[in-house]
């Protein structure tokens, strides 16, 4: 692992301090996947969803008919519609720790539809989800809600297995 600065507190005041080289360098080193959803439309093409990470892990867009893309807060994003969605590859979950983060904006309250956005299941069947309510089956980790045309940063971190 790369040499990372230790941020401390200093007396009663907070003070950060990094080497961003450094910092930087554990971060891409530490990436499984990054897709940054820049594409103009998607079709369920295998790899046509690009990881830019280098580790190679391209996903595709899965449901009925195309996928289009959507104006977001920075570049593009998808539009999901409740039938599509984002396929991760088999051995990105894994049985390591990791984070999971998006940036997602709902055109419609996701409390009430119990919207799920991210799943995966890992090689031993265990089903890995981000969404936003219960259907009263599966017993979610956390629950939250996205309010309407607010854009929202949501991440979970998986304990690893």
């Amino acid at each position: 692992m790369p040499n990372a600065t230790l941020i401390r507190p200093t007396h009663h005041k907070a003070s950060v301090a990094y080497n961003s080289a450094h910092l930087q360098t554990l971060i891409l080193e530490s990436l499984v996947a990054y897709w940054r959803m820049e594409e103009v439309s998607w079709d369920g093409t295998a790899n046509e969803l690009i990881d830019i990470s280098g580790s190679g892990n391209h996903g595709a867009m899965q449901g009925v008919g195309s996928v289009n893309s959507s104006t977001g807060k920075l570049g593009q994003g998808f539009n999901a519609n409740g039938v599509n969605y984002f396929h991760c590859p088999v051995g990105v979950v894994s049985q390591t720790a990791m984070t999971i983060a998006m940036w997602i904006k709902s055109n419609s309250s996701l409390a009430a539809n119990k919207g799920r956005f991210f799943a995966t299941e890992d090689s031993g069947g265990s089903l890995k989800e981000m969404r936003t309510g219960n259907d009263g089956v599966d017993t979610p980790l956390s629950l939250f809600v996205i309010n309407e045309d607010n854009t929202d940063n949501v991440a979970v971190v998986l304990p690893a297995t």
